[in-house]
């Protein structure tokens, strides 16, 4: 296998994850990493593009991106298919990311919107136990428009109406903007209910990372929650309970290509995958 270390301890390392030292800090942080390619992807999987654990804890279930089948994969961490579960009710407009709570519902987040023109941006809930009979007469729909949005297409140099990571927290889902405007790119935090319904959404809040954010997750415990981009993980602590960028904890530079999807394994494991169909898991030791 090829294995490599990363510090996150230099100045070097620290500055070129600095988004704005103006208002935010990165702090130092003495961890060391491993980051493994485990396996890859079955070939049924082309572009991975969200990430959620399976019930069994021993695999995950991902998708493929826009124009994908309705489908969804459960992957052993050996790249094994194990399972697949395909929707007779719902489409692949742009299915940019995955949410689950621990009762084991899960999201499906239909809001890919590079060009900024959608105006049917969706989220799908499956309930729970979904995994043992996908009753699809049971799938929820949420509908929402970001309120800030004043044009369709936006013009490119604002274009912030995007969004490929979300994640479920305490009765919530928290929706992160990937920016493709122009720089300096802010990253939009949005927050909703986790319910049914059709939904106006105003940012709760923003941080200039510079970076086009193309996944996220929380972890287990709930005290933190990271950002995946295409260079970079972006690692934040959970302020009283609260979905927020007022602590930023550290930022950690890879080299593993175009990543898409990122799912913690446990408080000090994660798995990435990236556009070669690759199967990541990085590990702190």
């Amino acid at each position: 296998m090829n294995l490599f270390y990363l510090w996150v301890v230099t100045k070097t390392l620290l500055c070129g994850c600095s988004p704005d030292k103006r208002r935010y800090d990165f702090g130092k942080v003495r961890s060391k990493y491993t980051i493994d390619k485990i396996a890859l992807l079955p070939p049924q999987i082309s572009e991975s593009s969200g990430l959620a654990a399976a019930s069994d804890r021993e695999s995950f279930w991902t998708h493929n991106d826009s124009g994908g089948l309705p489908e969804l994969y459960r992957v052993g961490l050996d790249g094994e298919l194990k399972e697949i579960v395909r929707f007779r009710s719902i489409e692949n407009k742009d299915w940019e990311d995955l949410a689950s709570a621990p009762d084991g519902r899960l999201w499906i987040g239909d809001f890919g919107n590079n060009g900024n023109a959608r105006k049917d941006l969706k989220i799908y809930m499956l309930p729970q136990a979904w995994e043992k009979a996908a009753d699809e007469d049971r799938i929820g729909t949420i509908t929402f428009r970001y309120g800030r949005q004043a044009e369709f297409p936006e013009q490119a140099k604002h274009r912030n109406y995007d969004c490929e990571a979300f994640f479920y927290h305490n009765d919530h889902l928290y929706l992160f903007s990937k920016n493709t405007g122009r720089k300096p790119r802010y990253t939009m935090l949005y927050k909703m209910p986790a319910d049914a319904g059709d939904y106006t959404l105003q940012p709760v809040d923003s941080i200039r990372l510079n970076e086009t954010v193309t996944g996220a997750d929380i972890s287990p415990d709930g005290t933190q929650f990271a950002l995946l981009s295409y260079g970079k993980v972006f690692f934040f602590e959970v302020n009283g309970g609260n979905i927020d960028f007022s602590r930023p904890a550290y930022c950690l530079k890879k080299y593993r290509g175009q990543t898409e999807a990122i799912l913690y394994q446990g408080p000090d494991s994660m798995l990435i995958t990236n556009e070669k169909g690759g199967i990541l898991q990085l590990l702190a030791k």
